[in-house]
């Protein structure tokens, strides 16, 4: 994803204590929104690339902090996610906050500086597990010290379990792309079936994924409409491939609630679904 700053006219950077500030951070990107919460009008929305090759981008996010005049503003609430499948979930009968690191050790390898959190996903009755690395924690605290962190699933799947099952499908199967990892959630009449990441390095990894949850669900393509944001086109590899295999396709679009400055209209509506949809899950 290419750098850009969609602003709206209306954004005032003198009032951001009235602004809610999400943020979203991966080894690819850095990308951030701003909500009016006055007016539920999301008003900025920016991204920056970072170079993958070089690792953690501490450095990176460091120079960003020090140039976007927006990420040294206090707002009235802030919160962030960052892109890692270093996570799982535990249903909230058996959950035990003693015990998270039991938990994720169990199905990831842990790094030394990894950090580990839990949040509650409400609407499923369960609990996300999960890491981020400690230096990326560290600036993020430093400059926002109220800063609440999320893990993507969160505002993916509480999304998710609002919307009514579309007439004609016996379920509902979400895919949100960032480059590398993608995650998949199905869904029937407001409850979750299954979540799960998966990293990919082409369309083949993807489309091989997608369709063995279709095998483990004994899902039929027929039946089940496939729901597409993140970084995906009608023009991309990854399209044609799961059009080969799933009749019904269709792309996300944003939460009805908020407005969105015409400017977000620079992209297609489907890309920054969890960013957008962070503010919900406080």
């Amino acid at each position: 994803m290419y750098e850009f700053a969609f602003l709206d006219e209306t954004l005032d950077i003198n009032t951001t204590q009235s602004y809610h500030l999400s943020i979203q951070v991966s080894l690819n990107g850095f990308s951030f929104s701003i909500l009016d919460t006055v007016r539920n009008k999301y008003v900025a929305l920016k991204n920056y690339p970072l170079d993958k090759q070089k690792g953690i981008p501490e450095d990176q996010l460091k120079d960003i902090f020090k140039k976007d005049e927006f990420l040294s503003r206090k707002y009235k609430s802030s919160s962030y996610f960052f892109v890692t499948d270093k996570s799982t979930l535990v249903p909230s009968p058996l959950f035990n906050k003693e015990k998270i690191k039991e938990y994720l050790m169990f199905n990831q390898p842990l790094e030394e500086h990894d950090k580990i959190f839990y949040n509650v996903i409400k609407n499923a009755g369960t609990y996300t597990v999960y890491s981020i690395p400690v230096n990326i924690c560290e600036i993020l605290d430093k400059q926002f010290p109220e800063i609440i962190s999320y893990h993507q699933s969160v505002p993916f799947i509480e999304q998710i379990l609002l919307k009514n099952q579309p007439g004609g499908f016996d379920h509902s199967a979400f895919v949100h792309i960032t480059p590398g990892i993608f995650d998949i959630a199905v869904s029937r009449s407001k409850k979750l079936i299954l979540y799960n990441q998966f990293r990919y390095r082409n369309e083949n990894d993807f489309i091989y994924f997608v369709l063995y949850i279709f095998e483990q669900l004994k899902l039929n393509p027929e039946k089940t409409l496939l729901i597409l944001s993140g970084e995906i086109t009608k023009t991309s590899k990854y399209y044609e491939s799961v059009k080969k295999y799933i009749k019904s396709i269709r792309f996300e679009k944003r939460d009805s609630q908020f407005t969105y400055s015409y400017t977000f209209n620079q992209i297609p509506e489907h890309t920054f679904i969890p960013l957008l949809n962070l503010y919900n899950c406080g």
